[in-house]
């Protein structure tokens, strides 16, 4: 439900006492400043599931909104076409990734197998496979 889930939605979960996910719809760093701002504001904090591609945390000004609003967890998505190609093995990403899990939970995707380079940053694990909700992967959910 990530594309849906916006700022009403968002808070119409937190309010049911469920734990609600933020999506960006666009990779701008004001716009997720304002955002996250007036989900504080209403909700009181920012335990909130954000959804983020991993080549957002390139962006020093994205990095810092996410890390000075103490976003609770961050979900990493990795593209299920070119997993293999994953940028989770690029060291600015890493740094960046452990820049971010000062404050954050990490999260990760996982489509198909895959190499992860930063394996001690991550601290769980979406599965996605055939059999799963939403965006799903080709490989089985027991395989993965």
């Amino acid at each position: 439900m990530n594309s849906c889930s916006d700022l009403d939605l968002a808070i119409a979960v937190q309010r049911a006492g469920a734990y609600p996910s933020l999506y960006l719809q666009q990779h701008d760093h004001r716009m997720l400043q304002d955002l996250l701002a007036r989900f504080i504001s209403i909700t009181g904090g920012a335990n909130v599931v954000l959804p983020i591609w991993p080549l957002m945390l390139t962006d020093a000004d994205m990095l810092d909104v996410i890390i000075d609003h103490g976003v609770s967890h961050c979900d990493l998505f990795v593209a299920k076409d070119n997993v293999g190609e994953t940028c989770l093995h690029d060291a600015g990403i890493i740094r960046s990734i452990e820049k971010l899990k000062t404050k954050s939970k990490i999260t990760l995707r996982i489509y198909q197998p895959m190499a992860v380079d930063c394996i001690e940053l991550i601290d769980g694990f979406y599965i996605k496979g055939q059999e799963s909700a939403g965006r799903t992967g080709d490989w089985s959910v027991r395989d993965l």
